[in-house]
């Protein structure tokens, strides 16, 4: 398994489950482990405390990324968050310097919320390879050549993330930029409009305090507003 984000630790874990010999997850990079259901404790809290109100929410949302206030946002959330976030060190899985809502909104790193496989790692059954010691130099008919040697694998699956790739289909190009690293995402207005031309929308690819509750609402938003547009004529 080559990865270390949601999939790759869910992948592995069904693998374990279903009845694999023996699985082992390839990392390199940093990554927040929080467990899904200490996530969702957090989560219930914070709707009683009134955080994740739909009021909340909204003034959340027109918070635009890249602002001091965005980052101020970002932060009174961390410091709710951050104190979930394991430190797996000692089992291969290095823990980031930057908090886990700001490593998630501006570096796009996701925490891993756990579902049992921080588990499997403990006891053993699941290994981690450290991809930073033991550099991929190719796969072969036995399976991977690392820079210390050759191991055999019987399967190897690449749970290495993913990217849009707008540029690969938008022709206009003047649509997009290079942002949050080498990324090209839509040049909007913070929610989802284009800046560029206006009649465009992009609903999804804006950075928000609110995390995934962004899309439901600046979609419905962008819906709205694309229903205006037409009803114009």
């Amino acid at each position: 398994m080559i990865g270390s984000g949601n999939s790759a630790a869910e992948v592995a874990l069904d693998l374990l489950e279903h009845g694999a010999g023996r699985v082992q997850m390839w990392v390199r990079g940093a990554r927040h482990v929080i467990s899904l259901k200490t996530f969702g404790r957090i989560a219930t809290v914070g709707r009683l405390l009134g955080m994740f109100s739909e009021k909340k929410v909204a003034e959340a949302l027109r918070v635009r990324f890249g602002t001091p206030e965005f980052d101020a946002v970002v932060a009174q959330r961390d410091r709710m968050v951050s104190r979930f976030s394991q430190d797996l060190s000692q089992w291969g899985l290095a823990k980031p310097t930057t908090p886990p809502m700001r490593d998630a909104l501006v570096n796009a790193r996701i925490p891993l919320f756990d579902q049992g496989t921080v588990r499997e790692i403990k006891r053993g059954r699941i290994g981690v390879i450290d991809g930073n010691r033991r550099a991929i130099e190719a796969f072969s008919e036995r399976g991977v050549r690392f820079s210390d040697g050759e191991e055999a694998f019987d399967l190897i699956v690449l749970a290495t993330g993913f990217e849009p790739g707008l540029e690969e289909f938008i022709a206009d190009r003047e649509l997009l930029a290079p942002q949050r690293g080498r990324k090209f995402l839509p040049i909007t207005d913070g929610q989802g409009r284009s800046t560029v031309h206006p009649s465009i929308f992009f609903p999804g690819f804006d950075p928000t305090p609110a995390g995934g509750q962004a899309l439901g609402h600046l979609g419905w938003a962008a819906g709205s507003a694309i229903a205006a547009e037409l009803a114009r004529g």
